[in-house]
């Protein structure tokens, strides 16, 4: 499923959020092992998974630890930059080849200043 087709089971896509998508989402294509977020590096992208599957994860001990799995159509961001404005815990790292849509989150917020459908959902 495309990000737009998945935005569209939950909200009307009108032409502030179809201009929103045209014009600051970026797609990418990373390879299995790709870090797309590093642990303590600010980061306020939101990230959306159209094909693959990424992991979170932080070290600890020297350890590795896994926190969360991101599927197909899944959307994920590293909340402590995106809310608190602090570097992130965790990383995120692509398990598989994956295909992925993000965003600047500070767009997002522009868009909800201006759009009634995102702003009443």
């Amino acid at each position: 499923m495309t990000f737009p087709e998945f935005l569209s089971t939950y909200i009307t896509i009108d032409d502030d959020i179809r201009s929103f998508l045209n014009t600051q989402t970026e797609k990418i294509s990373v390879k299995k092992g790709t870090v797309i977020s590093d642990q303590n590096t600010l980061n306020r992208k939101v990230y959306f998974v159209e094909k693959g599957l990424l992991r979170s994860f932080y070290f600890e001990k020297g350890k590795d630890i896994t926190t969360n799995f991101y599927p197909e159509n899944s959307i994920l961001a590293n909340k402590d930059t995106i809310f608190e404005k602090i570097p992130p815990r965790h990383s995120i790292e692509a398990t598989e080849d994956s295909e992925i849509v993000f965003f600047r989150y500070s767009k997002m917020e522009e868009l909800c200043e201006t759009s009634l459908i995102l702003f009443n959902s």
